[in-house]
């Protein structure tokens, strides 16, 4: 591993083979590396350096892996800059999409997504863009589309996933309306009345197609926010379920393991926190509270007992790797 390696995003296409991002000292200031595991975090070996530095605006990068057939693709961001390798990492060029900035990755089994804000005037216009999994061809997904009043930073995005296609797309902002699309089947996306309220936050996670899951957000305090927790069986209609989640920590990230483990990522007083249900929120628990590192990002599930995590805050030496091998019940800082 570099010297000075501090994680900055992760991804994951089993428990065992991941990828991680992150930034070493350079002579620009800070640039970005790449490590792969094939072991499960055991051992590591670096990549090319995909040629990224930290956002200017301190955005935090992400990093998309999918594999298929022979072909290992990443596609990695600062959410200015974004680069893609079909080459597992052996070599990188530039995603050619027009975007402000990158707001989320996803991939299926057949392609791979993203979202991207432009700024028109006074308004920030979303759309949602798809390449194949094997090539850079990066084409916009028809229906999918929204402007909003506001910032570029206030604006963020969510698109949710099962291994055959995109199921939900959502978009948010401060003071502005909150959009949502739906693709029950797989096949057109088409807008939805959008399950969180205008002045929400808005993530979502899916089990299966019978367990799709949306968490809204709103009312931020110090270190604390509003949170609930909507379940829909369509894709299109969601209903509140279980007890509120606790309001410690501003929510972060969200993830889903299966119809009744639903993991939220925050952070707090300078920790990061992960409050989780195992029952389809029913209750709610803490199991992990990590002092001094920042928010929880990259939170997501290769199966129903494996996690990972990312918590902290690269610029200061503060962000660790999780994982979980018991479905979420514990959190453990993963070795690089």
């Amino acid at each position: 591993m570099p010297d000075d390696f501090s994680p900055a995003a992760t991804s994951w296409i089993s428990p065992s083979q991941g990828w991680v991002l992150g930034f070493v000292p350079c002579e620009d200031g800070s640039c970005a590396e790449v490590l792969h595991t094939t072991t499960g975090g055991s051992s590591w070996a670096a990549l090319q350096a995909p040629g990224l530095h930290p956002s200017e605006f301190g955005n935090s990068p992400q990093l998309q892996a999918t594999q298929s057939r022979w072909v290992t693709t990443l596609v990695a961001t600062n959410t200015e800059d974004t680069v893609i390798s079909t080459t597992g990492g052996e070599s990188w060029r530039p995603v050619d999409v027009p975007a402000d900035k990158v707001g989320d990755l996803a991939a299926t089994t057949d392609g791979i997504y993203l979202t991207a804000h432009a700024t028109e005037g006074e308004q920030v216009v979303t759309t949602l863009w798809r390449t194949p999994n094997t090539r850079s061809a990066w084409e916009p997904v028809e229906g999918v589309a929204a402007e909003v009043p506001g910032q570029l930073g206030s604006v963020m995005s969510d698109i949710a996933v099962v291994p055959s296609g995109v199921r939900l797309v959502g978009t948010s902002a401060f003071d502005a309306p909150t959009h949502a699309w739906s693709s029950p089947d797989g096949a057109e996306l088409e807008e939805i009345k959008a399950p969180c309220g205008d002045l929400a936050t808005q993530f979502f996670g899916l089990a299966d197609d019978e367990h799709q899951f949306a968490l809204c957000s709103q009312n931020p305090g110090r270190g604390a926010m509003d949170k609930e927790l909507f379940r829909s069986s369509d894709g299109v209609t969601f209903e509140s379920v279980g007890t509120l989640p606790p309001r410690t920590g501003i929510t972060s990230d969200f993830a889903v393991a299966n119809g009744d483990t639903v993991a939220i990522g925050a952070t707090g007083g300078g920790a990061g926190i992960v409050h989780m249900t195992f029952d389809g929120g029913q209750t709610w628990e803490t199991p992990l509270f990590a002092a001094d590192t920042g928010p929880v990002l990259d939170l997501s599930f290769q199966d129903q007992d494996h996690g990972v995590l990312l918590t902290g805050y690269p610029g200061l030496g503060t962000s660790v790797i999780y994982r979980t091998s018991d479905g979420g019940h514990t959190w453990e800082p993963l070795d690089l």
